[in-house]
């Protein structure tokens, strides 16, 4: 199973005419994405050997709203997910949660 699936088009660097749709399921987390190269990271996703991308591009992970991550840091073969609480340095996100209009008025009352 796949927590995500990138979807896009790949252009070749040698050949601008040539496009290719691709589809990278991502199946572990924190998921690396990046230039191809030898790595035993089983969480590395490559995205071809262009030199304009760097071979740690982007990184996608689950973070909750305190800032703790969930993925697969092991590395053995467990795709069991762990939980990392944030660091002391980390300030948690801001939630913003929509004002109360105040409003009484429900238009689905059938009252």
């Amino acid at each position: 199973p796949a927590f995500a699936c990138l979807v896009g088009i790949f252009e070749d660097p040698a050949n601008k005419e040539e496009h290719t749709m691709i589809s990278v399921p991502l199946t572990r987390l924190p998921a690396t994405l990046g230039r191809d190269h030898k790595t035993s990271d089983k969480n590395f996703f490559g995205l071809g050997k262009a030199k304009a991308l760097s071979r740690a591009h982007c990184i996608i992970y689950y973070r909750d709203v305190i800032g703790g991550r969930l993925g697969q840091y092991s590395d053995n073969t467990s795709d069991e997910l762990v939980y990392h609480p944030p660091d002391s340095n980390h300030k948690a996100a801001k939630v913003i949660r929509p004002k109360d209009s105040g409003s009484d008025d429900d238009d689905d009352d059938d009252d």
